[in-house]
């Protein structure tokens, strides 16, 4: 029986990366196209710590345990002790920071394996505390349906509060969708629809959700195709101000030159162009407002990078997603428009890993970077990055020798802008 267990904490700062100064319409139509992410990514981390919780309790009793007290050696991080009591409750106690604490109505689900497998097929329903920061009420199934047949169905709901930049949100959500799957030899496919809807706000700001999302993505003869599909209705309230999403649809299909760029998000070779879409309104203040477009006019040259603009009544456009790592497109005509650059923190690849693992980010201006590595309990573990950088695509090369598995965050900061992603660590 196992006796060393990795434990984590949910940190608001990292599920929701974006932040909230007043930088105008650029930003609401951004977060507003957007946002319904940070909901997803509040969910995947709720379950994930309480699967690790659970997970972790089963490997140091022997028996899945929903109530008692955990706590940390001081000098041993690696070390638990357990004790039976409160027996109405489970209390995780860190040798520093926070204390969690959940109260599990059900906790049912796939404990062979390792914790990701629970997170994957269970149903859970708890409420997680932890003092200041967060009061979450989680209620979630993900179930084979049917069994055996690579598909997984799942529902969560999320209700309480969560702190996040001085502010307190109140959150009541419901992400749902199926996950289903196919392995072959030389063939693999992927599907994902998911839908979110419900509301977060503050005193002061105001999101309303009804987001949908398709992705499928195609492994055949060293190649990824991707499909993917964004629709948004959701409003956003500012102060005086509210805008609002109408039948807003942006469809594209890509793929990739080289396999493995598909595991760090880079999908550069635009295809299919006729299907493509972007649509939609931009309301104000329930007036019209914008309309949803793509930057240029569909290319004849496949390889190129699309990103989706609004553009307003009065003739401002604002970028609300690049749908392509453009910077990395070849091929692209000298008469080309020139896109907007931005700052970008890409997905590391290979996502699960051991023990190397590589981090891409891109710099459109020489800057200050820092690039950090956190644990799920919010403690930053490493600088991995500490200096002034020039413009362009960097790549580092980040080896976990050392560290136990699980999840862990890394954090890019470039003068103001900050961006956050996760990685899955399993040796």
């Amino acid at each position: 029986m196992r006796r060393s267990v990795m434990w984590g904490l949910i940190l608001a700062p990292l599920l929701f990366p974006r932040v909230l100064p007043a930088q105008g319409e650029s930003w609401i139509c951004a977060t507003l196209f957007r946002a319904s992410e940070d909901i997803m990514n509040l969910g995947d981390a709720a379950i994930d710590e309480a699967a690790f919780v659970l997970w972790g309790l089963a490997q140091l009793t022997g028996r899945v345990t929903t109530t008692g007290t955990a706590q940390q050696d001081a000098f041993n991080p690696d070390k638990w002790t357990y004790s039976p009591t409160p027996s109405d409750r489970l209390i995780i106690k860190y040798a520093s920071g926070p204390t969690e604490e959940f109260v599990f109505t059900s906790a049912d689900g796939y404990f062979q394996g390792d914790w990701s497998d629970l997170a994957a097929s269970h149903r859970l329903e708890f409420h997680l505390k932890i003092a200041g920061r967060i009061d979450l009420q989680v209620n979630s199934t993900s179930i084979p349906s049917p069994p055996q047949s690579g598909a997984v169905d799942f529902n969560r709901q999320l209700k309480g509060g969560i702190l996040f930049q001085n502010s307190w949100w109140t959150v009541d959500c419901t992400h749902s969708g199926r996950d289903s799957s196919y392995v072959d030899m030389d063939y693999t496919y992927k599907k994902v629809v998911e839908k979110v809807t419900g509301a977060a706000q503050t005193e002061n700001v105001q999101f309303s959700f009804n987001d949908q999302r398709y992705t499928e993505l195609i492994y055949y003869r060293n190649q990824f195709l991707q499909t993917r599909a964004l629709t948004n209705n959701s409003s956003l309230n500012v102060g005086n101000l509210s805008y609002r999403y109408a039948d807003v649809l942006v469809y594209w299909i890509a793929s990739t030159q080289f396999a493995d760029s598909a595991y760090a998000g880079h999908f550069n070779n635009a295809i299919e162009l006729y299907n493509w879409k972007a649509e939609g309104t931009l309301f104000k203040n329930s007036s019209r407002y914008g309309t949803v477009i793509f930057d240029h006019p569909t290319p004849s040259n496949e390889q190129y990078g699309y990103c989706v603009f609004v553009k307003t009544i009065n003739g401002d456009q604002y970028l609300v997603h690049p749908l392509l790592h453009w910077w990395l497109a070849t091929g692209v005509a000298t008469d080309a428009p020139v896109l907007p650059e931005q700052f970008s923190l890409m997905q590391n690849f290979p996502n699960p890993f051991n023990p190397e693992t590589e981090i891409p980010y891109y710099l459109p201006r020489p800057a200050q970077v820092v690039l950090e590595l956190f644990d799920l309990r919010g403690r930053k573990l490493k600088v991995l990055v500490n200096q002034l950088q020039g413009k362009g695509l960097h790549r580092l090369r980040f080896n976990a020798q050392g560290l136990p598995s699980g999840v862990y965050f890394y954090r890019l900061k470039a003068g103001e802008w900050t961006e956050v992603r996760k990685m899955i660590l399993k040796k």
